[in-house]
């Protein structure tokens, strides 16, 4: 049986008993396939806080990443508005980063191939031309900075060139060269110069629930640790001060959430300036003095704050909210404030706020599909409990179908664990929703945002999310409007373990259909191939292949893969992924097929951990929508 779209209906041509073709209408998806797709993207996840620059030299030009020709890009562009100019012209290289040197002349960026994450560093004028690559070693990776620039001839970087784990050193921009700062066995990284170049912060990663913050001089060049505490808490840098008197970090040391600090390098002491019982996102300056901006991440809606510290009043004003906010950028002149901001229903977009008139204007226009957003679904905030008793909360889709009528449901499991599921765009679920399939997308037991005695509890506990998605099924079967015996579960990385550990350790909830990107399935190979300097952190989060292979092999899916009831898997891997080998996805798929079950696996050569080029994400989400569809209705659809 096969459906073909008509203009507003679909057409399916069935065979009946004497193999004549007969029609049956259904009512059409009012938008199709590519136009939920088409949009343009500001970056990965992980990147896009620092992915968009005003110009050093004025507030006229903006820099800022996108997709826009289907690989991110940098791309300036004239305010208040203009047609952008593409600077870059990627195709196996992957952007994720960049500045503008402090002559406002040149762009320094970094970029991987392929995926494979050995950031390397390279430099073209902002005015356009040929990129040159600074750093020599391609198996080597090399980590630039928002503000790491030391002089006109050199940049203080992160580099492994120097042994196994990170470290600080100079790059001399035309020779390459480098000149180790630090010298040691922690994994340290550059974080930024002080306004007046005498001082430099630089943060280490010690674990998953624990991180430092070091002060050097340029004189001395000797580390001075500022975050003293000794237990478990996290300490992100987040600005310097105009005067270079001190700089403002991120921390949750003796806390549940990430506050927000003032650190006096002077007294060396620190001050709690934002306290609320949320996380503290990024916190931003003025070049003045005169403005402090931040945002609030109140259970996946971010709220942006802006307050006037020259008046000294307690004056604050909210400038968005009920979406996710991400950039949060000053012009040099103190006039301007860029900040990105999307929600459920679209992409996020460049606002430029006008400091002095209190108003704002949109640069970009990443909606492209001409989908009405009243056609979008925005979800509910909704609780459940999972079997052990424990409470989380989850954004609840509903599809806009008529009275009575009873859908599947497809359960996101976002990766990480430690992130977040938010109120963004994401076409996938969109497109479900279209198609009359309902969405749960729960943040788990693991996740960031509820405090990090939340965020530990997955720690070398993997296996305790069996009692969190079992509630998840529990909740979804609750819902008077959901077809209990249709239910599917679907995510990458650790979403994909989720939804392979599901349909293994918890078959017996009747799963119909189960999407994977580069989810472990092994826990014991997979803790035995990271590199020998992440064994430590490993052993931590998730635990030791020797010292804890009971507790390993009992949370890994391919040892359960004889339970598995499941009919209809569908499992893709990017080959190149530095983080979860193609192995990993390799020996399940094996061992299923080998039972006899229906899987697909796609494989993309020239991927990662993650797909980053355009074509490449719309072939597996449109095999995704095609497999969901199918396992649910048994009907082939015509994307």
């Amino acid at each position: 049986m096969i459906i073909r779209f008509h203009n507003k209906k679909v057409i399916i041509l069935a065979k009946d008993k004497i193999g004549m073709n007969q029609s049956i209408t259904l009512v059409k998806a009012k938008y199709n396939f590519g136009q939920y797709h088409r949009y343009r993207s500001l970056g990965k996840k992980r990147d896009i806080h620092n992915n968009g620059k005003f110009s050093p030299l004025n507030s006229e030009e903006f820099y800022y990443i996108d997709n826009t020709c289907g690989q991110y890009d940098i791309w300036k562009q004239k305010l208040p508005g203009s047609y952008p100019l593409q600077l870059t012209f990627s195709e196996e290289w992957i952007i994720s980063s960049f500045i503008i040197s402090n002559d406002g002349a040149s762009i320094f960026f970094n970029a991987h191939f392929q995926g494979n994450e050995k950031m390397q560093i390279f430099t073209l004028p902002t005015t356009g031309g040929p990129p040159r690559r600074i750093s020599k070693n391609l198996e080597m990776h090399y980590l630039i900075s928002p503000n790491c620039q030391l002089d006109e001839t050199h940049l203080i970087v992160t580099s492994n060139q120097f042994g196994p784990t990170n470290d600080v050193a100079i790059l001399d921009i035309e020779t390459g060269e480098l000149d180790s700062l630090t010298a040691s066995d922690r994994n340290l990284v550059m974080e930024a110069i002080s306004t007046d170049g005498n001082y430099l912060v630089i943060s280490e990663f010690v674990r998953h629930s624990k991180s430092n913050l070091y002060l050097m001089s340029l004189d001395k060049k000797e580390l001075e640790l500022i975050t003293t505490f000794t237990g478990d808490g996290h300490n992100f840098f987040a600005c310097w001060t105009a005067d270079s008197k001190g700089f403002y970090l991120l921390s949750n040391t003796e806390r549940e959430f990430i506050a927000g600090k003032y650190y006096n390098i002077l007294n060396k002491s620190s001050e709690l300036i934002i306290d609320p019982d949320w996380d503290v996102g990024k916190v931003c300056t003025s070049a003045d003095g005169k403005w402090l901006v931040w945002s609030v991440n109140e259970n996946g809606y971010d709220i942006l704050y802006l307050k006037e510290l020259a008046s000294n009043s307690n004056n604050i004003s909210i400038l968005k909210s009920e979406g996710k906010i991400d950039l949060q950028e000053f012009s040099k002149d103190s006039k301007f404030l860029a900040y990105a901001y999307g929600d459920s229903t679209k992409q996020s977009d460049v606002h430029i706020f006008d400091l002095r008139t209190q108003t704002e204007y949109i640069i970009t226009k990443n909606m492209l599909g001409g989908i009405d957003p009243q056609d979008m679904v925005k979800p509910d905030l909704v609780k459940i409990t999972g079997t052990t008793g424990l409470e989380f909360s989850g954004f609840l889709f509903k599809p806009k179908i008529e009275l009575n009528q009873k859908v599947p449901m497809m359960l996101f499991i976002h990766g990480g664990p430690d992130s977040q599921e938010r109120a963004t765009y994401d076409s996938l679920k969109q497109i479900l929703l279209s198609l009359g399939i309902g969405v749960l997308a729960p943040n788990i037991r693991g996740s960031t945002g509820y405090g990090q005695t939340f965020q530990k509890l997955i720690h070398r506990k993997f296996i305790d999310i069996q009692g969190d998605i079992e509630g998840c099924v529990n909740y979804i079967k609750s819902l008077d409007w959901v077809d209990a015996n249709r239910i599917g579960i679907v995510g990458g990385s650790f979403g994909g373990f989720a939804a392979l550990f599901a349909i293994t350790k918890i078959a017996y909830m009747d799963w119909t259909v189960a999407v994977d990107f580069s989810g472990p399935s092994n826990l014991i190979t997979f803790t035995k191939n990271v590199p020998e300097h992440w064994k430590p952190l490993i052993k931590a989060w998730i635990g030791d292949p020797f010292e804890d292979e009971v507790m390993l092999k009992e949370a890994s899916p391919i040892n359960f893969v004889d339970q598995v009831c499941c009919e209809n898997i569908l499992i893709g891997q990017g080959a190149k992924d530095p983080r979860v080998p193609k192995t990993e996805s390799d020996q399940i798929v094996e061992e299923l097929r080998n039972m006899g079950k229906n899987v697909e696996y796609l494989v993309f050569e020239n991927e990662g951990h993650s797909l980053s080029k355009y074509n490449n994400f719309l072939d597996f989400n449109k095999k995704a929508i095609e497999f969901i569809y199918k396992s649910f209705f048994n009907l082939e659809i015509d994307l």
